[in-house]
């Protein structure tokens, strides 16, 4: 069994053929529609063979309202996601629903995961056959090679301002990733110490995963509100006891 180490990643997720890529109308508007970039399960499928040659697989199990959860597994390492049937040609049926979950769970491992910060692009469209009157141009960075070339990868791909909620630059290089992540830690321990002082107790999130934390800030918070709900009841309880012991009587 292979190692799941970043030279495989780099080789999964390096962009497809421009030939292999496919678009659709996801909106229109008149004689213009906004071109989507997609690729048939089958590169998905090629290009696993050709990276890890048989050291994967894939499975997948019916879920509700006709979704697909599939468990693509590489190199050992399983990842999973959500397939839907969606509106493709053949209608929705369980098949396209299947490709669905096997192409989003290749995206947690890196493969087309790029199309998803290509620039949206508004085109000519055919509205009495439904489809796109032209191809779509693919920038520079987004044909293989691109690395090699010298052209930078994913130059147009946005994050999010965790200030305002908004998209907007550059993805961070691993020295700002490094500068985020501290950043994001300080604000933590300052939320915290905010819990802290409400709740009254103190919060031992060292060396603990966000869900355990979450699941830890939870209980301590209601059992903070039953603690509360609690005291207050008991404070209107007293205050009416109080009242009917002074009531005069008629």
């Amino acid at each position: 069994m292979s190692k799941l180490d970043r030279q495989i990643l780099a080789q999964l997720a390096e962009p497809f053929p421009s030939e292999e890529i496919k678009w659709k109308p996801q909106a229109t508007k008149g004689d213009r529609a906004l071109a989507v970039a997609y690729v048939d399960a089958r590169v998905v499928a090629e290009r696993l063979d050709q990276v890890v040659e048989g050291d994967w697989s894939f499975d997948w199990e019916q879920a509700s309202n006709g979704c697909v959860k599939g468990k693509l597994t590489v190199c050992g390492i399983t990842r999973c996601d959500v397939g839907e049937q969606g509106d493709g040609p053949q209608g929705k049926t369980l098949k396209t629903a299947v490709s669905d979950a096997l192409k989003r769970s290749a995206v947690l491992f890196g493969l087309g995961r790029y199309l998803y910060h290509l620039p949206a692009q508004w085109v000519d469209y055919d509205a009495q056959h439904k489809r796109l009157a032209h191809t779509p141009e693919l920038p520079g960075w987004a044909k293989p090679g691109a690395a090699q070339n010298g052209i930078a990868s994913i130059p147009d791909a946005k994050t999010v301002n965790t200030e305002t909620g908004e998209v907007e630059g550059p993805i961070p290089s691993e020295s700002q990733w490094e500068k985020l992540l501290d950043q994001i830690a300080s604000k933590t321990h300052m939320i915290f110490e905010e819990i802290e002082v409400v709740i009254g107790k103190p919060i031992d999130y060292k060396g603990m995963d966000a869900q355990a934390i979450g699941k830890q800030v939870k209980e301590l918070i209601d059992a903070h509100i039953s603690d509360r709900i609690a005291r207050e009841n008991a404070e209107v309880l007293a205050k009416a006891r109080e009242e009917e012991q002074t009531e005069i009587p008629i």
